[in-house]
């Protein structure tokens, strides 16, 4: 197959599988503008996808700087 160039589709995967694929996003809580359309562009993907067994989670963090902290 891979001399043919095959490549699976995952989103046609989850639908011939009956699977749900999981997506996490982990955005800041901020509300500035720069978040609010990262925020905005994850919600209109989430509707996108919904129908294809895709699950787009968000979670929020109040810093962004706590996205590269390391467990000590």
């Amino acid at each position: 197959m891979n001399d043919l160039g095959y490549r699976r589709n995952i989103i046609a995967s989850t639908l011939a599988y009956d699977r749900t694929l999981n997506i996490h996003a982990l955005i800041s809580d901020n509300c500035d503008y720069y978040w609010a359309q990262i925020h905005t562009s994850i919600d209109k993907a989430k509707d996108a996808t919904e129908h294809y067994g895709v699950e787009v989670i968000v979670s929020y963090c109040h810093d962004p700087s706590d996205f590269f902290k390391k467990k000590q």
